[in-house]
């Protein structure tokens, strides 16, 4: 394993620490394979969001991570935007963005660099589901 793929994998659980510290769910929940309570269904959703968009993950990848079709994740993201309309959820996750913005340098970036092809992604799912 190099130093990349070690990134990636902390880039995502930093996203998921996050969300799980801001929501108050258990990472366990985030990743857990049904849906769950809606707060952790929301909570889900939200680590989806963020992965897909301050992490540059595609659907499909954030799919493989959370063992999600990448529809499902493309559902996630559109209620994650929908939600942006309330201005007390849109402050509250532009207060997350900016925090992780901070967190992740560009060398942790995933936007900026390549997951590296699927072998990579599924020694990365292996790794943060357990």
């Amino acid at each position: 394993m190099g130093g990349r793929f070690s990134s990636d994998v902390q880039a995502v659980d930093l996203v998921v620490d996050a969300v799980a510290l801001t929501t108050g769910q258990c990472r366990s929940d985030i990743f857990h394979g049904g849906r769950g309570t809606a707060a952790q269904a929301e909570a889900r959703q939200l680590a989806m969001y963020l992965a897909h968009t301050q992490l540059g993950m595609s659907l499909a990848q954030v799919g493989e991570v959370f063992c999600r079709d990448k529809t499902t994740v493309s559902h996630a993201v559109q209620k994650i935007e929908n939600k942006r309309d309330s201005d007390p959820f849109d402050a509250r996750l532009e207060q997350m963005e900016h925090g992780l913005s901070g967190l992740l340098p560009d060398a942790y970036m995933l936007k900026r660099t390549s997951l590296g092809g699927k072998t990579r992604l599924g020694e990365m799912v292996n790794t943060l589901q357990h």
